[in-house]
Formats: C-alpha cells, sequence, structure tokens
C-alpha cells in the first residue's frame, strides 16, 4: 500500500473513533438527563392501582398489570390474591417511595406502605413499558417492621 493510501486509511479510522466517541458522549448525556427525573410516572401507575383497590375497582386495578401479569393470573385470581395477600397495603395511612432504577423499557420501584400505627410494610414494583404505558409486571412484599423504627434515608 502506497503513502497516500495508508494516509487515507488513518484518516479514516480516526473519523470513526471519533464519532463512536461522540455517539457514546450523546447517549450517555440523555441517559443521565432522564435518570436525574423524578419517575412521576411510575409512582403514579402504583398510585393509580392502590386508589382502584381502595375503591374496590379490582377491573380497573387489574387493568394496570402488564401483559404478562395478566397472561399467568385471571382477573378472579387477582381479585383473590388482592383480597388475602393485601390487606395490609390496603390499609395503608400514606405510601412513600424510596429507591428507583430504569433500564430502558423496565424500572423497579421500592415503595412503603405506612400504617397509622407507623408500622411499615416495604415493596418492590417491577414495571415495564408497553405501548408507552407503564404497567406493573410484579410486586413482592419485603419483611416489614414495627412502628417503633425508624425508616433509613432523607427526609426532605
Amino acid at each position: 500500500m502506497n503513502q497516500r493510501g495508508k494516509i487515507t486509511l488513518l484518516l479514516f479510522l480516526i473519523s470513526v473513533c471519533a464519532t463512536a466517541a461522540l455517539l457514546r458522549y450523546s447517549t450517555t448525556r440523555q441517559s443521565q438527563f432522564a435518570a436525574s427525573r423524578p419517575p412521576a410516572e411510575l409512582f403514579e401507575v402504583v398510585q393509580r392501582q392502590l386508589s382502584a383497590f381502595r375503591t374496590r375497582n379490582l377491573p380497573s386495578a387489574y387493568e394496570h398489570a402488564s401483559a404478562n401479569f395478566q397472561q399467568h393470573w385471571s382477573l378472579e385470581q387477582f381479585t383473590g390474591m388482592v383480597r388475602s395477600d393485601y390487606r395490609r397495603v390496603l390499609k395503608a395511612e400514606r405510601v412513600e417511595y424510596g429507591p428507583w432504577q430504569r433500564w430502558g423499557s423496565k424500572a423497579v420501584v421500592q415503595v412503603f406502605f405506612v400504617n397509622s400505627d407507623g408500622s411499615v410494610l416495604p415493596c418492590v414494583y417491577h414495571l415495564v413499558n408497553e405501548e408507552g404505558r407503564w404497567k406493573i409486571d410484579s410486586a413482592r412484599r419485603l419483611k416489614g417492621w414495627d412502628g417503633g423504627q425508624r425508616m433509613r434515608g432523607i427526609r426532605s
């Protein structure tokens, strides 16, 4: 290969590397911006389902579940699960949201259901974005604690 060909190849490789670096910088900045915004839409889905539970509108609550969840659980099974497993969630005086993470079309949100006696029931919600709307794919209850214990974290 002659000297002109080597220079052309070198310039081509440098331009490919520069383009890749600019693209990486651009996508990193966009993802950092998206991660810094509060995930109000994630919290809203949990809140809407909880409101539907409280008004005993279980078909509406079921609509907030993902297609994957609905394939595995019928409305009747969902209703039975809510009535037997989520009584403490329904009695919660307030709801607080903890750490969250979002990876493309999937997200995880920690939710704390605080009862009037101060006891806390933490849950982890897994959400998935289906056709531009966030849906709840699963919710797992964690071990709760009594009212005498404080929640760790920062209060604003």
